[in-house]
């Protein structure tokens, strides 16, 4: 496996969040990444002028339905955390 998938793919394993795959790390490695960088690139730059700020975009692939709604209801629960501490 070439040096670059094997770091992303490590790097992916040591996130908070399991059930999604952060696009954005392997796109280099995947043979339409460049076109799909060049598209993200243009969104970040149009959203950047619309608000006035920068914005980075990033694409995350969920495995399935419960991943995502795990990862919703965790944020939720963090949430709740900080606004009552």
């Amino acid at each position: 496996m070439d040096k670059l998938v094997k770091e992303n793919i490590s790097w992916q394993r040591k996130r908070f969040f399991d059930g999604a795959i952060l696009i954005n790390k392997l796109l280099p490695v995947l043979s339409f990444g460049s076109s799909w960088i060049a598209a993200i690139e243009r969104i970040q730059e149009r959203t950047s002028i619309l608000l006035d700020r920068n914005i980075d975009v990033e694409i995350w692939v969920y495995r399935d339905y419960w991943s995502v709604r795990n990862y919703v209801a965790q944020g939720i629960v963090e949430c709740k955390k900080g606004i009552l501490a």
